[in-house]
């Protein structure tokens, strides 16, 4: 069930999660929704990111592989050289570290993009946004009356359910 309430401003949202989160609402099935910027008070809404996580991970990856290309090329076909190498490590290097900066911008941008959403289809319908005040969308999986009380007595100006999840 999903319950979407109008707050009239910040403070009163700030409110309402952190009593829906001391009766057992997780963070991840809460959105806040306003047609204006909306700055929440540190811990309010808080997420864990693996942002970093993956941008390293795919910068060494993309380093490896490089290197590892860079590696087999040189080597898959021979050229007379004179007992020259083949190519010098400053453009082994450049070429490496190139990728590996690939790498962290591709993993970083994939991940703003799945932990904003965007990748990921919308299971529920955005709300009508007023023109000034704030909607928080719960996704409700336990008592759905409780949350719609908890709602309402901090200060929810309207309090709309929505069908089946």
């Amino acid at each position: 069930m999903i319950i979407n309430a109008a707050f009239r401003d910040v403070e009163q949202v700030s409110d309402a999660i952190g009593l829906l989160r001391e009766h057992g609402t997780n963070t991840n099935q809460m959105e806040i929704f306003s047609s204006k910027p909306v700055e929440l008070e540190p811990g309010v809404l808080d997420r864990s990111s693996r942002m970093s996580l993956v941008a390293v991970s795919a910068a060494l990856l993309m380093g490896s592989l490089a290197t590892t290309f860079i590696y087999y090329t040189q080597r898959a076909y021979p050229l007379v050289t004179g007992g020259m190498p083949l190519t010098s490590g400053w453009a082994t290097g450049v070429v490496t570290f190139e990728m590996t900066m690939m790498g962290a911008i591709l993993g970083t941008v994939f991940m703003f993009l799945w932990e904003s959403g965007l990748l990921k289809k919308s299971r529920y319908p955005t709300p009508d946004l007023p023109e000034s005040g704030v909607i928080l969308q719960v996704e409700c999986t336990a008592d759905v009356d409780t949350a719609v009380d908890l709602l309402r007595r901090c200060g929810a100006t309207s309090v709309d359910t929505l069908g089946k999840s």
